[in-house]
């Protein structure tokens, strides 16, 4: 007798949809950059490149799915064994990190023993797995505002870049559109005692600052690149982010939508791309802006209205764009969606 979770459980794994799903991860995945086709079709009889992949730390979270401080290497090394020679930084012995519940050390960014930079300028690329800027806050999930000791709520901006970014340009609004009714008290000019009335809360995060989660991620992209030949990122994303912190100081870059390392992106889908032995084809489904000031002055009922990024190969990183080996995409999708944005309202 078999249980109802038994037989749902065989529906999505089963050999057929497990193979049609990794079918769709693959077609998912866009290539924004190829500065010198170092992304190229696998030449046969071609030796396995030598390929440095950095080991990546993760702060400890909490809240639901929350967990300890970890550091892996980018790429699972087995898996990516099977394409590259690997070459990846190795953890100490003893970790440093603060005790985790059962009393053990967590791992540190410090305990991280990294590739020498002779080591690493000898391979052939390197190649960084990094996610997307994470905003983070003392609430349940990290959205809105955190309570204070005082128990009032401060707003914080979402930023789509890693470094601070502080919310204090003119298109910052300095009263929010969204907010609850809530109760004030004020004292009656004339003396009669407490007036109460309901106004609307304003939610404006004008001048504060966003906590973003992995900077780290960006640190660990810019020192590759200070000791690799060339460097290919592959990115989780999980919304539009600001690539000028580390576009140009970069070979190539590959996104896939997962949204960060544990989802369900599988890391075979980045490197058979990356090896050569399948060739991108996805496009954009959104903008890439060019700046945080951008993302502020964007209207919130008009569809790709921001400033996009402009690449070191002058590629804009808009609605619709990909590369494949040949170049920029440019086929029956592109030609119905990659079309100037519809502005102002159709007539009546």
């Amino acid at each position: 007798m078999y249980y109802h979770s038994e037989i749902a459980e065989t529906v999505p794994n089963n050999a057929e949809h497990n193979a049609a799903g990794y079918k769709a991860a693959l077609k998912s995945v866009v290539m924004l950059k190829n500065s010198g086709n170092i992304i190229h079709r696998a030449f046969p009889g071609a030796g396995k490149p030598t390929v440095y992949i950095p080991m990546v730390y993760s702060a400890a979270t909490s809240g639901r799915g929350g967990g300890p401080a970890s550091a892996r290497p980018a790429f699972d090394p087995e898996i990516s064994g099977k394409y590259f020679n690997v070459v990846t930084d190795v953890l100490a012995k003893k970790l440093t990190g603060p005790a985790d519940d059962k009393g053990n050390p967590t791992v540190s960014p410090k305990d991280i023993i990294c590739a020498s930079k002779a080591k690493i300028s000898e391979c052939d690329f390197a190649l960084v797995r990094i996610t997307s800027p994470q905003n983070g806050n003392p609430t349940y999930m990290g959205f809105g505002g955190f309570t204070t000791e005082g128990g009032k709520y401060t707003y914080l901006p979402i930023s789509l870049q890693y470094r601070p970014y502080t919310a204090n340009s003119k298109f910052v609004r300095l009263e929010s559109i969204g907010g609850d009714m809530i109760e004030r008290t004020e004292k009656s000019p004339e003396g009669y005692g407490d007036l109460k009335t309901m106004v609307k809360e304003n939610r404006s995060y004008f001048g504060k600052t966003a906590i973003i989660r992995n900077e780290s991620d960006l640190d660990l992209v810019l020192k590759t690149a200070s000791a690799a030949k060339k460097v290919i990122v592959a990115l989780n994303v999980s919304n539009p982010m600001v690539f000028r912190e580390f576009e140009s100081k970069v070979d190539a870059i590959l996104v896939g939508f997962g949204g960060d390392r544990s989802s369900w992106l599988p890391d075979k889908a980045f490197l058979e791309i990356i090896a050569g032995k399948a060739e991108p084809s996805g496009l954009l489904p959104l903008q890439m802006p060019a700046n945080m000031e951008t993302v502020e002055k964007q209207f919130e009922d008009v569809p790709r209205d921001m400033e996009c990024h402009v690449d070191s190969d002058g590629n804009t990183y808009d609605f619709a764009f990909g590369l494949n080996w040949s170049g920029v995409i440019k086929d029956s999708r592109t030609e119905k969606y990659g079309v100037p944005p519809v502005v102002g309202r159709p007539p009546e």
